[in-house]
Parts: C-alpha cells; structure tokens; sequence
C-alpha cells in the first residue's frame, strides 16, 4: 500500500489488511496495520470514542478471521471499557459492535450463549451492519449443540443475509451445475475456503468439499488450475 493512511481511508485499508489476514498473508500488512493502530490509539482517551470503537471492531474482525480467541478477547475487553460516543449513531454503532465482540470472543472459544447472540444480532442489524449480524448468526448456528436453536440463528441469519444475485438465466439453463453449485463456484472463483464457503452459505466444510468434488467430475477438471478455468465460464 503505498498511499498514505489517514483517517478517510481507514474503512477502506482495513478491509484490506482483514483480508490480506484471511489469506494467510498477515506480515504483508503488518506495516499498513501499524499505522492504522497509531492513527487510533485504543488506549488514549483523548481520540474519540467512537474512532475507538471502530477500531476495536477492526480487531475483531481481524480475529476472526484468523481464529485467535486470545487477541478477540482482549479486543472484546477494550471495547466494554470504552465510554459511550456522543452522538446517536456512533453510540448506536458502539453499543452493537461492542455486544458482538464478546459474542465472537466466547464463539472462538466454542461457547454459545443464544441470548446475547440474538441481542448482538439485533443490535448490529439496527446499527445498519446487517451482513455482520447475519455473519454471526450463521456463525453461532454452526457451533450450538441444540438443533433447535441452531435451526433458529440459521433462519435469522439467512433473513438478515443480503440475497446472492440471480444466475444469469442464460447460464442456468446451460450450465451442468446445480444451483448450489454454482453458488460453491462462486466462492471458489473468489478465493474462499471451503470454511469461508461454508459461513457463508451455513453449510460444514465437509458438505463444501462434497460440492466441490461434484462440481469438478462434472466439469471434468483433474487439478484445482483447470478447475478455477472452467468455473469461471459459469460464474
């Protein structure tokens, strides 16, 4: 990144540095995520709660993606200590960012606690984050024990997600994968993992890798190259 990061683009570089994380490749934004941490000293009072906020959510974010309980607790912890933000919206923004990281900090440590899942998912949906409530609805439904209860994030969650674009109806009629499948494909094409795939759509990994294996019989590729060559002619 050679841009200069400042506060307007720390939305932006955030992601990035998230998804530089996702794809193993962390010590190539370590540098960017630096600055990003000394533009927004989570620990100095004097920086605005609601920047604060932010950046503990990108700490979050950042955590889950790379499956560190201790470091999302840590940023869980921050977060509740910081003071409320003057303002509705940053207060609002506060209040659920701040509710979903201890959610995500007990999920990577297989603890489901349905009432504050579903507290934090109504407050990010209010707090207009609907694709990270339904994230952390599909999220907690891939971990709780009670069928019932899993059954139920599952459907909120799929309520909160923004629905996929319809397949070109052209390709629909044309193409050998199922819908499913090319929902899988998609993904594949996008770089998720079979996991990723799988949070994304609420489905195991292994049910992913079952996909998978049809779509590539299907489609007749022998390496995951020729595989990524031809799903692109579908999706």
């Amino acid at each position: 990144l050679r841009q200069t990061v400042d506060l307007t683009t720390f939305g932006p570089v955030g992601e990035l540095v998230v998804a530089a994380s996702r794809l193993g490749q962390a010590d190539r934004a370590d540098a960017v995520q630096r600055q990003l941490d000394q533009i927004i000293d989570r620990r100095n009072p004097a920086v605005p709660a609601g920047w604060r906020a932010a950046l503990g959510w990108h700490h979050i974010q950042l955590a889950v993606v790379t499956d560190d309980a201790v470091a999302a607790g840590t940023a869980a912890v921050e977060l509740e200590t910081l003071p409320t933000p003057e303002g509705e919206r940053p207060a609002t923004f506060a209040r659920a960012v701040t509710a979903a990281a201890r959610c995500w900090a007990d999920l990577l440590l297989e603890s489901v606690d349905i009432d504050a899942i579903g507290a934090a998912v109504d407050l990010l949906n209010d707090a207009l984050l609907p694709w990270d409530a339904a994230r952390l609805a599909g999220q907690a439904a891939l971990r709780v024990t009670d069928p019932s209860a899993a059954r139920s994030l599952l459907e909120r969650a799929r309520t909160l997600k923004t629905p996929l674009p319809d397949p070109d109806v052209t390709r629909a009629v044309d193409s050998p994968l199922s819908e499913r499948e090319q929902e899988v494909a998609t993904f594949l094409v996008d770089g998720l993992t079979y996991k990723e795939i799988g949070a994304q759509l609420y489905i195991s990994a292994k049910t992913v890798e079952h996909h998978v294996a049809r779509i590539r019989q299907k489609l007749g590729a022998g390496s995951r190259a020729e595989l990524l060559a031809a799903l692109r002619d579908f999706v």
